[in-house]
């Protein structure tokens, strides 16, 4: 029999909180063609001037909600992933010698290009024929996450001759009805206590959807069925969309204008989730729960104030990535 080796992906976060490693994390992101395509001027005006005045702002955002220099998408992605390998999939036994999952971020440690072929015999008794998967952590289909993601990958596994291609992608999770319970299951609470909910979801330049990647349609449909699974009506909800950043046009409305708006019409409880993250990050902990946290409770008196954590490293994580792999090799 064989050994399977699913790497799980995703972009990452900072190595360190300094901002030094801040700079490396964005500038090593955004310089990625297949996640921004930009002209010589606009590269140059970006890594020399908007990023290196965004570093510091990113670090501090960072010392918000890291505790003791500890990044909590990093333990997360860590304890996931020993999760995982603790367990054997018992219907692939008769069809498998070996399971193991790794993780990698395409952006930060532990980086593809750290891969070698040591590490990966490393994680296996024998050194048996491998199959392999790939599992981005992006709920949604987007080619500037998923795709990126598995390029960077499939870069650094070529030159160890490990071969990957398109097939051996799991992706587009978001209807896994796992997936969905999880947050039904966190938000009933709050819906049967009269909180407006708000479903946010990473933004996307327009651009891309113009030229049809299928994220927004696939972000509609994911709010589509909370919404049906909770039973909310037109009033109870909204779908919006964060993290937009420079001269660009994004998909709308972005979430601090709906936290806004809400307060505006006098919504007193908003509960928030973000499901275009498998694990928390800065994205969420900073500019949900701290940012629009901070704008939605300021001079809103009685206001409450919400946000549900992501997958992470909950055991329903770990059993929603076992039945994808199961689902895929069927």
């Amino acid at each position: 029999m064989k050994n399977l080796l699913i790497f799980l992906i995703n972009t990452g976060s900072a190595d360190s909180i300094t901002n030094e490693d801040c700079y490396k994390f964005i500038t090593t992101f955004l310089s990625d063609k297949n996640v921004v395509k930009m002209n010589i001027f606009t590269s140059f005006l970006l890594k020399n001037i908007i990023l290196k005045k965004k570093a510091p702002s990113m670090r501090e955002h960072y010392e918000m909600y890291c505790k003791d220099g500890i990044n909590p998408y990093h333990l997360y992605f860590d304890n996931l992933t020993t999760a995982l390998n603790s367990e054997s999939i018992e219907c692939l036994q008769d069809r498998y010698s070996e399971i193991k999952f790794i993780h990698v971020n395409s952006y930060s440690k532990p980086y593809c290009h750290d891969l070698s072929n040591d590490k990966i015999k490393a994680l296996f008794k024998d050194d048996k024929e491998l199959d392999t998967l790939v599992m981005p952590l992006y709920p949604q289909y987007c080619g500037n996450t998923v795709m990126a993601s598995f390029y960077v990958l499939k870069k650094s596994l070529d030159a160890l001759n490990i071969f990957i291609d398109e097939k051996s992608l799991i992706t587009s999770y978001f209807k896994n009805p796992i997936f969905i319970n999880y947050y039904k299951d966190k938000l009933k609470p709050y819906v049967d206590d009269g909180y407006h909910i708000v479903f946010s979801y990473h933004s996307m330049l327009l651009s891309y959807i113009k030229k049809g990647d299928i994220y927004e349609k696939e972000c509609l449909e994911n709010t589509k069925l909370f919404v049906e699974s909770l039973n909310l009506k037109e009033q109870d909800y909204t779908h919006c969309y964060q993290s937009a950043f420079g001269p660009y046009k994004w998909l709308t409305p972005l979430l601090n204008a709906v936290i806004n708006d809400l307060k505006q019409k006098g919504v007193k409880k908003v509960a928030i989730i973000a499901p275009s993250f498998s694990l928390d990050c800065s994205e969420s902990l900073y500019e949900i729960d701290i940012e629009a946290r901070e704008l939605f409770l300021h001079d809103n008196k009685d206001a409450l104030f919400a946000y549900i954590p992501c997958l992470n490293d909950n055991a329903l994580h770990k059993e929603l990535i076992y039945t994808e792999v199961i689902k895929k090799l069927k």
